[in-house]
């Protein structure tokens, strides 16, 4: 189970920084 909570914990992080850059570069690209 403590698995799987940091499987999930990890795929969001993911997913922010890649939202995060794409809007970092779409303001500054």
């Amino acid at each position: 189970m403590s698995q799987r909570i940091e499987d999930i914990k990890f795929m969001a992080t993911m997913s922010f920084v890649t939202l995060f850059g794409t809007c970092l570069t779409a303001l500054f690209g």
